[in-house]
């Protein structure tokens, strides 16, 4: 049997034509557009997580009015800021002594976060408190938008240390007149002459109680003891606390208030509390070294203000918080902080 052989055809190679690589102006371009788009999303990225911090902060704020809520359905009272009395005992038989907690200390029972509703103990002196206490960070008292560690004075006595022990939500003691009043001089005209004040005398009179003074117009300061009924502006227009998150200068721990073992009279400095004397993130303490243009003020009068874009939170008597513009007028923001000053005002949220 004869087999056919067949003849493979022929295969023709093609050429393949040479690796092509990208030039350089194609790698500029590419790098080009790329830089664009980092720099186009960057900006939408930090502005989301502001918005993040900024939600945070209104409702670490928010919690801290209805732990003031709490506090009120129980004691009957709002909470004094540093004047809160020591129980008589036989090593401490004065039934005139305080423990000088601050307000948001004495808080911790009605918040939410079962690991600090014992963690101060109120019968004592914050200065006698335990080191624990002392050198614990309480997070929901700081505005997340802040460095964690910040400038503390640990003993009132120009001792300073980088930690995250401030608090960022001050008490406010209510409205102050633009300066403290001379002897014999003329009254402050309405509203202003509502703005009650204690040590506040024009410096060197040589009288007693010469100093830039607190006011005792608003809700929360040194022996207060506020019922609800006698907030007679309203709880919904009366701030409770306001934010001080910005650089403006040094503060003690969020435990302190009153550093004297004694009422308001007593001392000049009194902690994690301010008047409403200039508008927001407008007055700083010297010590902060405040940029040139920035009016440097007593301790008790640095302004509100926050490292938020525009301005800074508020939580008002009635438990509601909000963002105020730093544009709000000062005569606004006066009336906003004082309880019982018959002022009308259109409100800013």
């Amino acid at each position: 049997m004869c087999t056919a052989i067949t003849k493979a055809a022929p295969r023709f190679l093609v050429p393949r034509s040479p690796r092509r690589a990208f030039t350089l102006v194609e790698l500029l371009v590419v790098i080009a557009i790329i830089g664009i788009l980092v720099a186009l999303l960057l900006p939408a990225i930090q502005s989301a997580r502001e918005a993040a911090r900024r939600t945070d902060c209104l409702n670490r704020l928010r919690q801290m009015g209805v732990a003031a809520h709490g506090y009120h359905d129980s004691k009957l009272r709002l909470m004094h800021h540093g004047s809160e009395k020591l129980r008589p005992s036989p090593s401490r038989p004065n039934p005139d002594d305080f423990n000088g907690l601050s307000s948001q200390a004495l808080l911790l029972p009605y918040m939410e976060d079962k690991a600090v509703i014992d963690l101060v103990d109120q019968s004592t002196h914050w200065r006698n408190q335990t080191i624990e206490v002392k050198t614990t960070p309480l997070l929901f008292f700081k505005c997340p938008s802040q460095d964690a560690l910040e400038l503390t004075d640990l003993l009132a006595s120009d001792r300073y240390e980088e930690t995250p022990l401030r608090c960022h939500y001050f008490a406010i003691f209510g409205a102050k007149p633009e300066t403290c009043p001379s002897p014999g001089g003329r009254p402050p005209d309405p509203p202003e002459d509502t703005y009650t004040m204690v040590r506040c005398r024009a410096p060197r009179t040589g009288l007693p109680g010469e100093g830039g003074g607190m006011a005792t117009n608003g809700v929360l300061f040194v022996d207060s003891d506020l019922p609800f009924n006698r907030i007679t502006d309203g709880l919904s227009n009366t701030i409770l606390y306001g934010e001080c998150s910005w650089d403006a200068g040094i503060n003690m721990t969020w435990l302190a208030a009153n550093d004297n073992q004694g009422t308001v009279e007593s001392g000049n400095w009194v902690f994690n509390g301010k008047n409403i004397v200039h508008p927001i993130n407008s007055a700083a303490f010297p010590r902060s070294w405040p940029e040139q243009g920035m009016a440097a003020v007593n301790y008790h009068d640095v302004s509100l203000g926050s490292k938020h874009p525009g301005g800074c939170h508020v939580v008002m008597c009635d438990g509601s918080a909000h963002f105020v513009s730093e544009t709000i007028e000062i005569a606004t923001l006066k009336a906003m902080g004082s309880r019982s000053s018959g002022e009308v005002y259109e409100s800013p949220f």
